[in-house]
């Protein structure tokens, strides 16, 4: 078994680096970021770590979806098809609000804004504030900046989509995508490509 790795000497130059590369391997990650901008308030990874403290106590609350397929005969049909699975909840409800506030207040002119615009769309999309999901997941795609969040923009965008199968949902869902063209374009794509959204293809267009 690999030894844990001992904290860097904080005297050394190099400490909130080393600092960083520590805490990163550390099994409680939540407590382990904690503690590390109780250790440096304000070293060039304070930011970053900021963030990953954040994003990790919402994920928590809001994780992510996943690609899940399902096989015949447990599908319908022989090819069988993907569809997106949420994991659970870890954690009690958070105030995902104020937890991106105190960031952003920290960090007026951040360098991780779209971070948290995705983090941002999670919960718009938990508290059915549709246009304001589909707007801020819309502008993720399409910004050619930060394809390191593509992916899991895709996901929300693609969970976010598929409650149009739910009729419940269609009446505020559907005007949303209406009054974002962009949104729109990128439903198209992802409906008429081999993804779990070609189930929309019968809704499409949305009218």
């Amino acid at each position: 078994e690999e030894p844990s790795p001992r904290s860097p000497d904080p005297g050394h130059p190099l400490a909130p680096f080393l600092d960083f590369l520590h805490q990163a391997r550390t099994p409680d990650i939540q407590t382990s970021w904690a503690d590390y901008l109780a250790r440096h308030p304000a070293s060039p990874k304070t930011e970053a770590v900021s963030l990953r403290l954040t994003r990790t106590q919402i994920r928590k609350t809001l994780p992510l979806p996943h690609v899940q397929p399902i096989f015949f005969p447990d599908a319908p049909r022989s090819e069988g098809y993907k569809h997106l699975a949420f994991p659970s909840p870890t954690a009690p409800p958070a105030d995902v609000p104020l937890l991106l506030a105190t960031h952003r207040q920290k960090f007026p002119n951040g360098k991780y804004q779209a971070d948290l615009n995705l983090l941002e769309a999670a919960s718009a999309a938990a508290q059915k504030d549709y246009p304001r999901a589909l707007n801020l997941l819309s502008g993720i795609l399409n910004d050619p900046n930060h394809p390191e969040l593509y992916q899991d923009a895709s996901l929300q965008f693609s969970e976010l989509s598929l409650r149009l199968l739910a009729p419940a949902e269609r009446p505020t869902l559907i005007p949303a995508f209406q009054s974002n063209p962009a949104a729109r374009e990128i439903l198209r794509k992802l409906a008429h490509s081999q993804t779990c959204l070609a189930r929309l293809r019968p809704l499409l267009p949305l009218s």
